[in-house]
């Protein structure tokens, strides 16, 4: 969310990099500091939204394929 994804912006131009950034900023506080369980599907949504759009981010990807493993995490029974 600090920078716009430099993915997005080689194939579709700064103003759509520009508002999937603003997207992600505005999901901060979903993820951080932590994802929880009520927060996961906000960031669900960010993904199906960048996919129904037809958009591949980079870095963008890194941040969801995060947020998957976080979900996991969260999903694991305590010894």
């Amino acid at each position: 969310a600090a920078f716009p994804d430099s993915h997005i912006i080689r194939k579709w131009g700064v103003e759509t990099a520009a508002r999937v950034q603003r997207r992600a900023l505005d999901l901060e506080p979903y993820w951080r500091p932590v994802v929880t369980r009520n927060s996961f599907n906000q960031l669900l949504e960010f993904d199906r939204d960048l996919k129904t759009d037809g958009l591949n981010p980079g870095t963008t990807a890194d941040f969801v394929v995060g947020t998957v493993f976080a979900q996991n995490l969260i999903n694991q029974k305590q010894p």
